[in-house]
């Protein structure tokens, strides 16, 4: 199993192992073992040489195919080709290679249900194996047979080792040759080298010059100046004003087709509730829809509100309680979906998954359902998502409007 914890799942495979798996084997009568124990692995000696002996000296060997991890498929086909039983679990099989999905996988769901359910099914896998081991001595799956080499390519491999030896004696040639070459190229390296030099100190000159000129330059956002492409995803891009200031907006994706960019703000705006009555609501009938699209406003000029399109919204019911998300709207500025966070908020975005309320670290609004709808989903202030929610009357979440701005 992969054992960062940069994302969701990365981390929710790790609490499973602690949890559950570590708990199954160890009821089984068996010590579950990873690459992280020091009682077995010995820093400063080569980690695939002791992963090796490891799956060699074990009994079972269990693999979590979530991710997706190359590492783990790696691993897989070494237990394979030494004939040890592999016990595949996943969350889901989507991410899986082709080579892999032959294979009989313990699925389950990430909830406390499913948790209990893989505990369940690994605890019956495991002990099936063991009572084979302890009945025949081994386990009934063998992968590697002994193969007798064919006569019939005795003649074919005396011919191949003939091409062998003269592709050497060519490779040798050549070989000579490119060392020719190489002395050339270096030669001509070390005259790039000098003109390199000189452009440096001259760029050097322009851009202090350039600065200088940029300085000069009040009310002007450098930003501004350029056209929004492809990969201006993950910077900062000012625009329109709110309470006095400024606003900076962090580039979520870019849309050459339809020549527009999806935008939220880099920090919070302010805190507010979700609907300031509370109880059952939707994000079309909710006030803090009301006030981004009117109140949020008043201070964008008429130039930056012709940017601004209607977005037809798809207010999707909450992926994991299956809460009504209500009915499509049209809107200016709206707050992020679960799922559009999900779908925009990674790579160069991650940094921005956490944000601020001046100066410190807050939670904030999506505008999906919580588990009812009383409650309305949000990001941790560590900047992962609450599918459960919090009440929607709540007055301290934070704020971070988002719209599309054709270009």
């Amino acid at each position: 199993m992969p054992f960062r914890k940069k994302t969701i799942d990365e981390r929710r495979i790790q609490e499973v192992y602690n949890n559950h798996i570590v708990k199954v084997v160890e009821k089984c009568g068996l010590e579950c073992i990873r690459a992280d124990n020091p009682k077995y692995f010995r820093n400063g000696k080569p980690i695939m040489e002791q992963i090796w002996k490891a799956i060699c000296s074990a009994d079972l060997v269990l693999g979590e195919f979530t991710t997706g991890n190359p590492n783990v498929t790696y691993e897989a086909g070494i237990a394979h080709a030494i004939g040890k039983p592999l016990i595949a679990v996943a969350q889901s099989t989507d991410k899986l290679p082709f080579d892999n999905k032959h294979l009989r996988f313990t699925e389950y769901e990430p909830t406390e249900a499913g948790y209990s359910a893989l505990e369940c099914e690994l605890e019956l896998v495991i002990k099936d194996y063991l009572t084979e081991l302890k009945r025949c001595g081994h386990y009934p799956q063998r992968f590697v047979e002994s193969v007798q080499p064919d006569p019939k390519l005795k003649q074919e491999l005396a011919e191949w080792r003939e091409r062998s030896s003269k592709m050497e004696a060519e490779l040798e040639r050549v070989g000579t040759q490119l060392q020719s070459a190489d002395r050339k190229c270096k030669e001509q390296e070390n005259e790039m080298q000098k003109l390199r030099s000189e452009f440096e100190k001259k760029e050097a000159v322009y851009k202090e010059e350039y600065n200088k000129l940029l300085k000069q330059i009040s009310g002007l956002n450098m930003v501004n100046r350029v056209a929004l492409t492809s990969d201006s995803v993950g910077s900062v891009y000012r625009f329109g004003r709110y309470d006095g200031r400024e606003l900076d907006w962090l580039v979520l994706d870019v849309d050459t087709r339809k020549k527009r960019a999806l935008l939220i703000t880099k920090d919070i705006v302010e805190k507010k509730s979700y609907d300031e009555k509370g109880g059952g609501v939707t994000w079309e009938t909710c006030t803090l829809r009301e006030w981004l699209n009117n109140d949020f406003l008043k201070e964008f000029t008429p130039e930056d509100m012709a940017q601004i399109p209607d977005t037809l919204l798809d207010n999707a019911n909450n992926p994991q309680y299956k809460t009504v998300g209500g009915n499509p709207t049209r809107d200016k500025v709206f707050l992020l979906s679960i799922d559009e966070f999900n779908r925009y908020f990674k790579g160069v975005n991650d940094a921005g998954r956490a944000t601020t309320y001046e100066g410190e670290r807050h939670w904030w609004w999506l505008r999906s359902p919580g588990n009812s709808p009383s409650h309305a989903a949000f990001v941790y202030s560590v900047g992962d998502v609450n599918s459960y929610g919090s009440g929607t009357s709540s007055a301290s979440g934070g704020v971070r409007p988002a719209f599309w701005l054709n270009l």
